[in-house]
């Protein structure tokens, strides 16, 4: 998926039969996808003490908004832990998904070296943060290991 000239792209988790790179996903990559982030939800439901109306209410939404509600971290130091819950479920949907300056990429420029590397291999948000952040010598390294 090419961007238009001076577009930004947005390197955000996409959760859909198709990536945020416009490649299609098998139907066992959506399995995976849907079964790993139950298994946090699970966690995070037990780490921070959630009553079972609220554990279900965040169950039964769509998997950007429950992405959106884990990248905020536990819940646990609220005075009710459920309610402040489902408040972040409201604001998830209220609020789209903003991307880290990290994790944007800006078409206006030639692409770096990493740039081109985190497209090719179609890294997601958290991983493209991670290599940016890294030292040259760091980034350059993984890079000399090939594709991903």
């Amino acid at each position: 998926m090419a961007a238009a000239p001076g577009q930004m792209v947005q390197a955000s988790p996409c959760f859909g039969a198709t990536d945020a790179y416009g490649f299609k996903r098998t139907p066992d990559e959506m399995r995976i996808m849907r079964e790993m982030l139950d298994e946090e939800i699970t966690g995070f439901v037990k780490d921070s003490e959630i009553d079972g109306p609220a554990a279900r209410e965040l169950m039964a939404e769509a998997p950007e908004v429950k992405w959106v509600v884990l990248q905020r971290g536990p819940v646990r130091q609220a005075n009710n832990p459920s309610a402040a819950l489902v408040g972040r479920i409201r604001d998830a949907k209220i609020r789209p998904v903003q991307a880290t300056p990290a994790a944007v990429i800006d078409t206006t420029k030639p692409l770096s070296e990493v740039d081109r590397f985190i497209l090719e291999n179609k890294l997601d948000q958290n991983a493209a943060v991670s290599l940016r952040g890294e030292q040259d010598d760091v980034q350059k390294l993984v890079m000399s290991q090939g594709s991903l």
